[in-house]
């Protein structure tokens, strides 16, 4: 244990914070050190403190309870950790340090007083244990110190006036100067004199004008870390958990690794499935309610052996995962493909004959039913699936029970080897730093009440090595034996602050860096490494409705939090060794406060949740202070689960009120290693809020109306926002206007004039004072005409969007209205795919599906001719997530190109298939036929029919194939480009993106344009953006234009709009030729520009359709 100071050689001297592990580490002369570094650890003899160090604060004491002994985190206005007392030597000569500790009355022994020796001064000093008050002159008796209360008598309500701070300047440890100029300045109490400092009282240099202020450090973010605890609980013993160490850590990070290949190899090895979504997640939330093993994370000591959550939901995965279809086509599909998988299942596996007779009757009797029925509706095929699964699920269980049981028994058992494992390996490290367990004091001396502190630890920590440190303007790295944990600086500065509060044996900061890494790490392999894998149970309810709880019922406390998504500095959480550095008060079900107001929005898991139901009511049955709950679940009713029903009927419910779906959202769970702007998820699902409350919790937080209304209004979306914005526009900051990125003031040539179209942000809020739209026009044409380009920024929350293009060029006056129709046709089709919680890839190819069988556009039906008189078609998808990309090239017959993309895509290894195989393969996949006639309509032929004659052609000599360089290239049959594709981002930040095309009237056969090229006609990454061109095929072929937009966002920061810019600016003047580009990026920006006549597009965002083909263009209707 340290002594309260940090200092060494028993002196208490002021401390200092260092950046990495060991003290007399010399860094690399390359090596990046940690900002607050400070050079060595020892006190400041003369006084005066290093600008570098951060002083250690005391904290204020709180009204008449006491903090248990070494516990950070003592409740009031002072935000610094409670020090952990240590004797320092004595006096030289003197009595033995326990006897001259303790050599003062026993009333003031009583109140927590000890006496100790100040080296520096050479005169005693007193230290208060439990107020952490310190004085030259022995305290007066009979004056019990601030926050002092009796262990003897129960402890006033939590909710009452605290009494006045101890004056800062009683400090002769030198730990109470003034830190940096952060935050706010508290002055000294009422009543006390400003001018002349006490009798007894160290006076320093900093007072000769006046007494010191304390001053707080404050981290600004998405959090309030510097609120009181208002939880009271019985003192608790110390943990025997070891102190976490990085090696251990990596070796337990693999073994959770193996164990969740293990898991997808023995799915798929034995019942042909892969393994359900988020069921190992789960599995170890399941686990942890019961196991009473050692290993924080892996399950090592449980009963039954077997899950019942894992062997759920794998069995509701056989014989095949069930997804809910968007089309009847895809139902139908589904029901056909279930009862191949139920019979094929039933045939391999050891059933009873009955049960095979039963489900081949049932099977057959499906079959027959497909067969005969014609014209079934969406229903019709979702009502038979549930009648056959109902009826077949029974015996699928029966054959395959001891099958998946055996794949939960395999699961527990690997991980109880593994845990033993870690186990031994932990058991090294204590063996090696002489640290033995049975030397551990774990007894508490007497029960008593204290507000509620962090997880302590019995064992001694070994140190621990060095964590390399390293920072760019956004990220945080530490790195550790190639390991590199990567967040966001804003949160690593949280932690910081979350460290100083809540670690009571690190003074110095001297772990702190291994022990972010080390925490990094553990949710790292807690949650899953695939993409998104973990994030729904790390959510987080918004700032504004936290700020409301506090508000309004007294929260000030988390059941299910961690140190990278809390907003208290209280919270329970999964580890109680790593996440008790920075403020953990352990396990919820381990948790049993007698008083406090919480908040509790559990990871849905439902033996969790039943198990946090029960806890809960067993606390308010016991409890007479009061202690309420407010519960957050997902309003899921189809069918309710038990532990939603258990809450429902909870004996303690005062009320319970429901958020709609779409109408409120979540911070991403994933928040510390995500931009700002994709940090709000709307929420598909409705959110249900339950109040659990004893009487006299009630009668303090109750929910009543007004209360309850707050709390629903600050759940809008758009809260948080203007939250934030009213701390931009706050007098302390200054005002910005928007400014245009560097190099975007772009010059178009008189030949190649920009339009470029700035949609509405994210939020759809207006951004043009002179358009109600937020359109602002960019037109730099022959008169040198410029204009500003404006990008709005981050969103207010990420919208399901759908973007759409329908051909840039030259359109005729009577396809305009055309155009219009049939954009807006696709992006309500396309917005219904997104709003109904369907995928991007979806919402992508059924836009495009529409604007192909639309002959007002040159894809699919309505398709230009080639230099022979046939359709050629070309088509890409594109999805963000993982860059998987597929397209079909020169295909003929197929109706819907962009379908035989998507096939590509996901059912063969390729990116690209081309010519009479591409057509012949996609006809085997099932993709729908039609003759050419079908894809050849009027307008086009009659295009072809002049493209001939301007080209000194007929219909019988079209087939004598020229060249480009034996033929006049004609503008106007350049100009007359139909390209159709779209870009669509769902409200997790996926973006997919898709184009259509028929090429151009008069090519030759075999002619491949930008479209199928991907980085060409198409592109799409989450971490950038979306993008889909139309123009001249070989112009953005030799450009490179979708990627080049891609860079351009991702790597210059560039909007999508300034990329489009400079895109079609660099082509026009290195290869000319014109055309159109739209684009989204992953905050949901939207750019839209082409440097051709005209171009139509649409798109589609919180309910509002928008569209347009001319310049300044931007017509709003309700989708």
């Amino acid at each position: 244990m340290a002594s309260p100071a940090g200092g060494g050689g028993g002196e208490p001297t002021g401390p200092s914070v260092l950046a990495h592990n060991n003290n007399h580490h010399h860094p690399h002369p390359h090596h990046r050190l940690h900002p607050r570094h400070a050079g060595d650890g020892g006190g400041a003899e003369d006084g005066q403190r290093s600008p570098n160090m951060v002083p250690l604060k005391m904290p204020g004491p709180h009204a008449h309870l006491p903090m248990a002994p070494g516990t950070p985190g003592t409740p009031g206005s002072m935000p610094g950790p409670n020090p952990v007392p240590h004797t320092p030597t004595g006096p030289p000569g003197g009595p033995p340090p326990l006897a001259f500790e303790t050599d003062l009355p026993p009333e003031l022994l009583h109140q927590g007083w000890r006496k100790y020796w100040s080296k520096r001064e050479n005169r005693p000093y007193f230290f208060n244990r439990n107020s952490g008050e310190t004085l030259w002159d022995l305290p007066p008796l009979g004056h019990a110190p601030p926050g002092h209360h009796s262990p003897l008598s129960g402890p006033h309500s939590p909710g009452m006036s605290p009494g006045p701070p101890f004056q800062r300047n009683s400090d002769p440890l030198g730990i109470n100067q003034n830190g940096p100029p952060v935050g706010h300045v508290h002055g000294p109490p009422p009543g006390a004199s400003p001018s002349v400092p006490p009798h007894g009282l160290k006076r320093r240099p900093s007072e000769e004008m006046g007494p010191a202020s304390a001053k707080k450090f404050i981290v600004a973010g998405p959090w309030d870390l510097e609120l009181p605890t208002n939880v009271i609980l019985f003192e608790k013993k110390p943990t025997m958990l070891p102190h976490p160490h990085p090696d251990v850590e990596l070796l337990r990070f693999s073994y959770v690794m193996k164990l969740r290949q293990s898991f997808q190899e023995m799915c798929h090895s034995r019942e042909g499935i892969d393994a359900p979504k988020e069921s190992f997640n789960r599995w170890l939330l399941e686990r942890k309610v019961i196991d009473q093993g050692a290993d924080p994370v892996l399950p090592s000591y449980c009963f039954p052996e077997i899950s019942m959550s894992m062997y759920r939901e794998i069995m509701n995965d056989i014989p095949m995962k069930l997804v809910k279809p968007k089309f009847t086509g895809e139902a139908r599909k589904q029901l056909s493909k279930y009862c191949e998988a139920a019979k094929t299942m039933m045939e391999v596996r050891s059933a009873s004959s009955e049960s095979r007779k039963i489900v081949k009757w049932n099977v057959e009797d499906t079959f027959n039913w497909l067969r005969r029925t014609v014209g079934a509706n969406y229903d019709d095929f979702q009502e038979r699936l549930t009648h056959l699964k109902t009826q077949c699920q029974p015996h699928i269980t029966d054959a395959a029970k001891n099958s998946v049981e055996g794949i939960c028994r395999k699961m527990y058992t690997l991980s109880c080897d593994y845990a033993q494992k870690v186990q031994e390996r932990s058991q090294e490290v204590l063996k090696e730093a002489n640290i033995l367990e049975h030397n551990a004091k774990t007894q508490v001396p007497h029960q008593r009440k204290v507000w509620c502190y962090p997880i302590q630890f019995a064992l001694p920590c070994p140190r621990l090595p060095i964590v390399e440190f390293f920072q760019d303007k956004e990220f945080t790295q530490l790195r550790f034996k190639g390991e590199v944990m990567r967040l966001n600086i804003t949160y690593f500065q949280k932690l910081e602050q979350l460290y100083r509060y809540g670690c009571a044996d690190d003074r110095k900061f001297e772990f702190f860096l291994t022990r972010v890494w080390m925490l990094l790490k553990r949710y790292n392999g807690y949650f899953g490494t695939a993409p998104g894998e973990g994030a729904q149970n790390q959510g987080a309810l918004p700032v504004s409705v936290f700020e409301c709880l506090h508000r309004q019922f007294g929260v000030a406390f988390e059941c299910f939090g961690s140190p990278l998504n809390c907003y208290f500095r209280q919270y329970c959480s999964a580890f109680p060794d790593i996440d008790s550095y920075f403020g953990s008060r352990g396990p919820i079900l381990e948790f049993k406060p007698l008083c406090g107001s919480f908040e509790a929005n559990p990871p849905f898991c439902e033996e969790l949740i039943d198990a946090m139901v029960s806890h809960f009511e067993r606390l308010l049955d016991e409890s007479h202070e009061p202690l309420s709950f407010i519960v957050f679940l997902p309003e899921w009713r189809e069918p309710a689960p038990e532990a939603l029903l258990k809450l429902e009927g909870s004996r303690w419910k005062r009320k319970q009120v429901v958020v709609p779906p779409l109408e409120h959202d979540y911070r991403h769970g994933f928040q510390h290693t995500l931009p700002k702007t994709d940090i709000n998820i709307r929420s598909i699902n409705g959110t249900l809020i339950v109040w659990l409350q004893n009487d006299a919790g009630y009668q303090r937080w109750g929910p009543t109306e007004d209360r309850v209304e707050q709390l629903l209004e600050s759940f809008r979306p758009g809260r948080e926002r203007e939250r934030d914005k009213a701390q931009i526009l706050s007098p302390s900051r200054p005002q910005t206007g928007p400014q245009t990125p560097p190099n975007s003031a772009l010059t178009g040539s008189p030949a190649h004039p920009h339009h470029v179209i700035t949609p509405t942000g994210p939020s759809g809020s207006s951004s043009s004072g002179s358009n109600n739209h937020g359109i602002v026009g960019v037109g730099i044409g022959a008169s040198g005409n410029g204009g500003e380009n404006h990008y709005h920024g981050p969103k207010e929350a990420l919208m399901p969007t759908i973007l759409v293009h329908g051909g840039a060029g030259d359109i005729d006056e009577d396809m305009v209205i055309r155009k219009f129709n049939g954009t807006k046709a696709a992006v309500r089709q396309g917005y219904q795919v997104l709003m109904d919680g369907g995928s991007v890839m979806d919402a992508v190819m059924e836009t495009i599906k529409v604007l192909e069988d639309n002959p007002a556009f040159n894809a699919g039906k309505g398709a230009a001719l080639t230099q022979p008189g046939h359709i050629e078609t070309d088509a890409s998808i594109m999805r963000g997530s993982d860059l998987a990309a597929g397209s079909v090239a020169s295909v003929s017959g197929i109706r819907n190109p962009i379908v035989a993309a998507r096939k590509v895509l996901e059912q063969t290894p390729h990116v690209q298939l081309a010519g009479d195989s591409a057509s012949n393969w996609a006809v085997d996949q099932g993709c729908e036929t039609e003759d050419e006639d079908y894809f050849i309509t009027l307008h086009q032929y009659e295009y072809w029919l002049q493209w001939l004659a301007d080209h000194n052609m007929t219909k019988s000599t079209s087939g004598e194939y020229k060249t480009m360089n034996q033929i006049e290239t004609m503008d106007k049959w350049k100009n007359q480009k139909s390209t159709v594709g779209a870009v669509a981002i769902d409200a997790d930040g996926n973006i997919a993106a898709g184009t259509s095309t028929g090429g151009l009237t008069g090519k030759l056969p075999g002619r491949v344009g930008d479209t199928p090229g991907i980085g060409h006609g198409v592109f799409a990454d989450n971490d950038s953006v979306g993008v889909s061109g139309t123009g001249v095929g070989e112009s953005f072929m030799k450009v490179g234009v979708a990627r080049r937009v891609s860079y351009l966002v991702e790597k210059t920061g560039l909007s999508p709009n300034d990329a489009i810019t400079e895109t079609l600016d660099y082509m026009a003047q290195r290869v000319g030729g014109d055309g159109g580009v739209i684009a989204i990026d992953g905050a949901g920006n939207l750019g839209i520009g082409w440097n051709s006549n005209q171009m139509s597009w649409a798109y589609g965002r919180n309910g509002e359709l928008h569209y347009g083909v001319n310049r300044g263009e931007d017509f709003v209707e309700d989708i």
